[in-house]
């Protein structure tokens, strides 16, 4: 934890290179570490392609992380606002869909 799956639309995906999705999760695995202080190796950012286009934008990104104090509203605006850059920075897509969910402690169970 925290993950982060980006779902995308196959034709999306196709139009960049393969080392601009491995720049991205590494960027990505760098914000949560740096903003959420997060464990590096705990990090998962997956990459999930469509059956069809997606409606709405190519790029969906939902991001599940555990609930802890200091993962409050305002740092989660900032961690948002800044995944938003990274995938800009990456994909040229300005205005992406991130959808954010914290997971209580006591709500996850987990293994490996």
């Amino acid at each position: 934890m925290p993950v982060i799956t980006f779902h995308l639309s196959p034709s999306w995906y196709q139009q960049h290179p393969v080392d601009s999705h491995s720049r991205l999760q590494q960027a990505c695995r760098d914000l949560c570490v740096e903003l959420l202080d997060a464990e590096t190796d705990k990090v998962q950012i997956q990459m999930l392609l469509a059956c069809q286009p997606l409606l709405g934008s190519p790029l969906y990104a939902e991001v599940k992380y555990r609930q802890q104090p200091h993962r409050d509203q305002a740092l989660m605006a900032t961690f948002m606002q800044e995944l938003e850059r990274i995938i800009d920075r990456h994909y040229h897509l300005a205005t992406p869909r991130i959808r954010c969910f914290p997971l209580a402690n006591n709500a996850l169970y987990a293994k490996n």
